[in-house]
C-alpha cells in the first residue's frame, strides 16, 4: 500500500514537468495566407525551444500535390553536419519529411529547420499540415502540437478579365454616346446651316 501511495505521489509531482516540456517547444510556421495561381511563395520553419534540451526532431509536411508544387528546400547546414548520417530529408509530390538526431550537446535554443520554396498551381483552399515531434537527450519523445494552415490560392486572371470586360463595356458605352452626340451635332448643323 505504501508503494502504491508513493508511486501515485511521484506521478502527480512529475506530471507538470512532462506537460511543461510540451508547452516549451513549438514549431513556428512563417508563410503567406493567400497567393495567386502561378505565384512562388516561401514557407520558413523555425523551432522555438524554451528551456528544453532536444537531441532529435522530425517534421512531416503534407501539401495538396494537385494545388502546390514544392520547388526547392534550403536546409539548416549546421544541424545537417552535426547529425551526419542521422539527418534525413525525403520529398515526393505531396509531402516532405525532415528528421535528425544529434549525439553531442543537445540543442537548447531556437533554430531554423528548413525553408521551402513552392509554387501555387490551382485556385482553392489548400490545407498544409505540419506534424512535428521531438526527443530529449535521453531519446524520450516530446509531443508538439500538429498545425494545419489553410493557404488560399486565388485566380487573378478571372478578376482581371472581369475588370477588363467592365472596362470594355464602359468604352463601348462611351464610344456609342460619343457617336450619338456627334451624329446629333452633325444633324443640327445640317438643319441650321452650320
Amino acid at each position: 500500500m505504501k508503494n502504491m501511495v508513493l508511486i501515485t505521489i511521484l506521478s502527480i509531482l512529475l506530471l507538470p514537468s512532462v506537460l511543461a516540456i510540451s508547452e516549451n517547444l513549438n514549431l513556428n510556421v512563417d508563410m503567406p495566407k493567400e497567393v495567386s495561381i502561378g505565384e512562388d511563395f516561401t514557407i520558413n520553419l523555425t523551432v522555438n525551444v524554451d528551456n528544453t534540451n532536444i537531441s532529435g526532431f522530425e517534421c512531416l509536411i503534407k501539401v495538396p500535390g494537385e494545388g502546390i508544387k514544392i520547388m526547392n528546400i534550403s536546409e539548416n547546414e549546421k544541424i545537417k553536419k552535426d547529425a551526419g548520417q542521422f539527418y534525413k530529408l525525403k520529398k515526393d509530390n505531396s509531402s516532405l519529411f525532415v528528421s535528425f538526431a544529434t549525439f553531442g550537446e543537445p540543442i537548447n535554443s531556437d533554430f531554423h529547420l528548413i525553408t521551402i520554396k513552392a509554387k501555387a498551381l490551382k485556385s482553392g483552399d489548400m490545407p498544409i499540415s505540419f506534424e512535428p515531434k521531438a526527443s530529449d537527450e535521453n531519446g524520450k519523445g516530446i509531443s508538439i502540437n500538429k498545425e494545419i494552415i489553410n493557404l488560399k490560392i486565388i485566380n487573378n486572371e478571372s478578376s482581371e478579365n472581369i475588370n477588363n470586360n467592365i472596362g470594355d463595356k464602359k468604352n463601348t458605352n462611351n464610344n456609342f454616346l460619343t457617336s450619338l452626340i456627334n451624329g446629333i451635332i452633325s444633324f443640327l448643323g445640317s438643319i441650321f446651316g452650320g
